[in-house]
């Protein structure tokens, strides 16, 4: 699913990338040098880019028909919320996440020798795949790191509620 999640929700932007969907944050639609954007550029932007929007903010979930009111601030309830009112289960595909930083999709990568010079010695030493972002001025490098854990928690938490 593709989504437009508000300012105040950015640990759940990241967190929808990691689960493999393409969600840009309220931050990333302003242009550069302006300040952020107005509810009515936000809800035009999702009508228009064919994103469901997700937000903090009660009284603007009311005025745009289809967004997503989220109640809390913390991660669990936010998810949950997102999963309930769209009736999606929300599940972890490292080959589907996307770039935590960017948005952008991610590919795993072939030789592991390619990320090298990218990377901690002791990572590229302990780990065996990487997968790398494909946007070509981002390029972060992903590995199965303790961090899994925490998204398989999550995950788990999720599946039971």
């Amino acid at each position: 699913m593709r989504f437009l999640v508000d300012a105040m929700l950015g640990n759940l932007a990241r967190w929808l990338r990691i689960f493999g969907h393409d969600v840009i944050f309220a931050n990333e639609v302003a242009h550069p040098g302006e300040g952020g954007a107005t509810d009515a550029q936000l809800a035009q932007f999702a009508e228009e880019d064919n994103r469901v929007l997700i937000t903090h903010d009660k009284q603007f979930a009311q005025r745009y028909p289809g967004a997503i009111y989220v109640p809390g601030t913390v991660l669990l309830e936010n998810l949950r919320a997102v999963q309930q009112a769209l009736e999606i289960e929300l599940h972890f595909d490292q080959d589907k996440a996307r770039c935590t930083v960017c948005n952008e999709p991610l590919q795993k990568i072939s030789d592991k020798d390619e990320v090298k010079d990218i990377v901690p010695a002791k990572t590229f030493d302990r780990y065996d795949d990487f997968w790398i972002c494909t946007n070509a001025t981002c390029r972060k490098v992903f590995w199965q790191g303790s961090h899994f854990e925490d998204i398989h928690s999550i995950e788990k938490k999720l599946e039971n509620s």
